[in-house]
């Protein structure tokens, strides 16, 4: 169903329900442009109330990723290239280097990374970043993804953000972090994998 804006009220109608690009809500300012090979892509901004300790950047970009539609619903996965700059198998998560986690959540189960938590509880993905984030009016720590029925997880980490694609991409939540404790790692299970670049 198309939308129709009324340029004299600056109103729109029919309007199907929305989905958010990301779920995080650090993705700010999002900009799309074409490929050389017609796949439509996207970058964001990603916010930062203050700048991480000893450094002087407030905010970074996100990862280039590639939109596609899927009956009626948008998904997103990151561009190819940097999926494979991460090719190096490695048998421990480790919050000193970025990597690449894949790993499948059963309902009740979380992860930990440096005080950085993910949980799926009925039916949805919550990430809890009280510990290793900012108190700000503007900044939500506690963040959930919409109905999901199961919770596969690719989650790419590169030490102040972690960009997380829900069941292939369906949703994504990226969240930055401060501070992480790098001696806490807690996994529910064996991952399915760990890359590193």
């Amino acid at each position: 169903m198309p939308i129709d804006f009324y340029e004299d009220t600056c109103t729109i109608s029919n309007v199907k329900p929305y989905q958010f690009l990301d779920y995080g809500l650090d993705f700010y300012a999002p900009q799309t442009f074409i490929d050389e090979n017609n796949n439509t892509c996207i970058l964001g901004w990603l916010r930062m109330r203050k700048p991480v300790e000893n450094e002087n950047y407030v905010g970074m970009l996100s990862m280039p990723r590639i939109l596609t539609e899927q009956n009626g619903h948008i998904y997103q996965q990151p561009y190819p290239t940097i999926i494979n700059q991460f090719k190096k198998r490695c048998p421990n998560v480790s919050l000193a280097a970025p990597f690449k986690l894949t790993i499948q959540l059963q309902d009740d189960q979380s992860i930990n990374l440096g005080n950085f938590i993910i949980t799926f509880k009925n039916n949805t993905l919550i990430c809890d970043r009280t510990k290793v984030s900012i108190n700000h009016p503007k900044v939500s720590n506690i963040n959930k993804s919409p109905n999901i029925n199961t919770c596969d997880l690719t989650i790419y980490y590169d030490f102040n953000v972690f960009e997380i694609y829900i069941n292939d991409g369906k949703y994504v939540m990226t969240q930055v972090v401060y501070n992480l404790d790098q001696s806490i790692i807690q996994l529910p299970h064996q991952y399915y994998e760990n890359f590193v670049f």
